[in-house]
């Protein structure tokens, strides 16, 4: 009849050691065997042990015995040498399958040699081989059945990652709507009847990429952001445009080009910028290079630019600046004054951006002729080198008149008649700075 089961089956392994004291302690090694023991022991673990105390100890190598007695003298002997003792490891019992002068872990098989070389040698040949690691045994009976592990929770929500509806779930369930996390394209928890959105609530969200169609933030910190657009209307025209509109640093670009409505670009490019130094915005003629209209806006001074003619290297602009002063009339008037020639002068100033006109009233006290009856103001002189003339008729005697001049040096008159009154206004271009203490008239 059938006896009681065996043992399970197990793997011998030898295991060497190398030290210089007969308890294994002095220079203790699993791999260096130029020591004077040689330790020995066997079990069922691969691994070397690293206590000494597990090893047999044998002598190797003797201590060098005391001197004898002279005896009589011999023929000369041979040249006196040190045996050394040389182990290697391998795999087959010709020692050539894996074999190893330091490695004896999981090696079946130990060969050993001595010689008078110190040097272990590297040739299966020379070793003589014996198995130390028999075959595996056969396979146990099987161990008997564990304690049964502790019971899960059937309350902790699952997270589905499908493209259907997950079917039976449970309440707090999620369901990804994706193949993978990475694609999922909504997420919705289930209320215990129904599915219903869900959202992701985390005071910090770390995302390499987000892939949105709408996102609702109060506030959103980055140095860069990008947003390209395809084929979108241009308000207020059938025009279609494709570009991006970008954020880096502090500069806020959009750019893009003009599309007919069907998608098609005609080549024109538009750009325009917002930085620090203010607003540049131009738009191209189809060429995409030639800049068709150009305003900037930097420091209070706007700039508009318009081509005239020409493309590429070949094109001729027209250029105006406009500010502040331009949009305001300054004006001052002198009143009362007297001259040899002239009393009750009074001359009134009016500027707008580079026009200028004068008025002028006076009573003539003498007849000279050719002869300057002020200095022009700073600001209102006339930019044109032949100076600014006209004729004033006289208040107080008919067909009588009198040549006014206004120059950068002055105001002059050549009177007909030496009596009588006299006034008018004469209009011209100043290219002056502007009089920024006269009083402004907005």
């Amino acid at each position: 009849m059938p006896g009681k089961p065996g043992a399970d089956g197990r793997t011998a392994y030898a295991h060497f050691a190398y030290a210089n004291s007969q308890d294994g302690h002095a220079d203790f090694s699993t791999t260096d065997p130029n020591r004077k023991y040689i330790g020995f022991y066997s079990d069922f673990t691969s691994d070397d042990s690293t206590n000494p105390s597990d090893y047999s100890w044998s002598l190797i190598k003797g201590a060098d015995g005391a001197n004898g007695k002279d005896g009589v003298p011999g023929k000369p002997g041979a040249d006196g040498k040190t045996p050394y003792f040389h182990i290697a490891y391998a795999d087959s019992s010709d020692g050539r399958t894996n074999f190893s002068l330091d490695t004896p872990a999981s090696r079946k098989y130990i060969g050993s040699y001595t010689d008078f070389t110190q040097a272990d040698s590297a040739n299966p040949a020379v070793y003589s081989w014996q198995l130390v690691q028999g075959p595996k045994g056969d396979t146990g009976p099987q161990g008997p059945q564990g304690p049964q592990g502790v019971p899960g929770s059937k309350d902790v929500p699952y997270p589905y990652v499908q493209l259907d509806a997950p079917a039976n779930p449970k309440k707090g369930d999620t369901w990804w709507h994706g193949t993978s996390l990475k694609d999922a394209t909504a997420v919705q928890r289930y209320d215990g009847s129904k599915w219903v959105d869900d959202a992701i609530a985390q005071a910090v969200l770390y995302i390499k990429e987000l892939n949105s169609i709408i996102l609702n933030s109060a506030e959103i910190n980055s140095p860069n952001i990008n947003v390209p657009f395809q084929h979108v209307r241009i308000s207020g025209s059938e025009i279609l445009s494709s570009g991006s509109l970008t954020l880096h640093g502090a500069s806020y670009v959009i750019s893009g080009n003009i599309e007919d409505n069907s998608g098609k670009p005609n080549g024109q490019i538009y750009h325009t910028e917002v930085n620090p130094d203010g607003l540049l915005s131009y738009i191209t003629q189809t060429d995409g290079t030639t800049q068709m209209h150009t305003s900037r806006i930097s420091m209070g001074v706007l700039e508009l630019t318009d081509l005239v003619s020409g493309l590429g290297n070949s094109a001729k602009y027209i250029t105006s600046t406009f500010n502040a002063h331009d949009a305001v009339d300054y004006y001052h008037k002198d009143s009362g004054l007297e001259t040899n020639d002239v009393k009750k002068l009074n001359i009134s100033y009016s500027r707008k951006g580079p026009n200028v006109t004068i008025g002028i009233a006076f009573e003539m006290k003498t007849g000279n002729g050719w002869v300057k009856i002020a200095n022009i103001r700073p600001g209102y002189s006339p930019f044109n080198s032949d100076d600014a003339a006209r004729l004033l008729g006289s208040m107080s005697y008919t067909g009588a008149a009198c040549e006014l001049y206004v120059s950068a040096g002055g105001i002059y008159i050549i009177p007909w008649r030496g009596q009588g009154g006299y006034a008018g206004s004469l209009s011209f271009i100043t290219h002056d700075a502007y009089p920024t203490n006269d009083a402004v008239v907005n």
